[in-house]
C-alpha cells in the first residue's frame, strides 16, 4: 500500500495549500495545523523559489521543498487557482508577442485546419487479439479488457494529457490534482468514465 493509500484508508485528506502537502484528519485541523507559503512557486533558469518569499533560493527539488513556509493557518482542501508563477522570461515573451502582434497556438490551428504533425503521424488501429482482448488506451487506464464484454461505463480514465513539470506530475484535465510521486500520480481519482478504448482517432490526437 503506497503513502497515499495509506492515508486515504486512514481516512485522511491531503493539505493543497502551497508547500503543505500534508495528509490530515479534518476532526484534527486547526488554525496553526498548516505552515505553509501564501503564493506559488517560482521557477526560473535552474532557481527555484517561493514567489512570497524571493530572497530563499534553492538549486535542488530537497533545498525547494525544504524552504520553511511562512503563514499558519489551517490545512485547506481547496487547490490554489495559480499552479506556478509565471517566470521573468516568459512574461518578456508574451509581452514581445503582443506587441509584435504575434499569434498563439491556437490562432494558428484555427486559420489553418490541416491536419498537424501529430494527427498526421497517429497510430494505426491495432489488429485484433486471438484472445478477443485488448489494451485500454486511455489516460490513467492501460488496462487489458476483453473486447466483447466492453461497455460505456467500464472504463474510469482521465481525458487530458499527463503533464511533467520539474517534478510535479498532473492531469492537463485535473490541474488541481497534483503528485509529486508516481503513486501518487498513479493514484489521482480519473475524472471521465466511458468505454475502453484500443486506438485514439486521428481527430483527438
Amino acid at each position: 500500500m503506497s503513502a497515499a493509500q495509506k492515508a486515504k484508508a486512514e481516512g485522511k485528506v491531503r493539505c493543497r495549500a502551497y508547500g503543505c502537502n500534508e495528509w490530515f484528519k479534518e476532526d484534527e485541523n486547526h488554525d496553526g495545523a498548516c505552515t505553509h507559503h501564501v503564493a506559488p512557486p517560482l521557477f526560473h533558469e535552474g532557481r527555484k523559489a517561493w514567489s512570497c518569499c524571493p530572497d530563499n533560493k534553492a538549486y535542488d527539488w530537497d533545498g525547494f521543498m525544504a524552504i520553511r513556509g511562512c503563514a499558519t493557518s489551517k490545512h485547506t482542501t481547496v487547490a490554489p487557482e495559480q499552479l506556478f508563477a509565471a517566470s521573468p522570461t516568459v512574461a518578456m515573451a508574451e509581452r514581445a508577442n503582443e506587441s509584435a502582434g504575434m499569434k498563439s497556438a491556437a490562432d494558428f490551428e484555427a486559420e489553418n485546419p490541416e491536419p498537424t504533425a501529430a494527427k498526421a503521424a497517429a497510430k494505426p488501429r491495432p489488429k485484433p487479439r486471438d484472445d478477443g482482448k485488448a489494451r485500454c488506451v486511455n489516460g490513467g487506464c492501460q488496462q487489458l479488457y476483453v473486447v466483447a464484454d466492453n461497455t460505456d461505463t467500464a472504463c474510469k480514465y482521465h481525458k487530458g494529457q499527463a503533464v511533467f513539470h520539474d517534478r510535479g506530475k498532473h492531469w492537463s484535465c485535473c490541474p488541481d490534482k497534483k503528485a509529486w510521486t508516481w503513486e501518487d500520480f498513479m493514484a489521482v481519482e480519473p475524472c471521465t468514465t466511458g468505454p475502453h478504448r484500443d486506438w485514439i482517432p486521428p481527430e483527438e490526437c
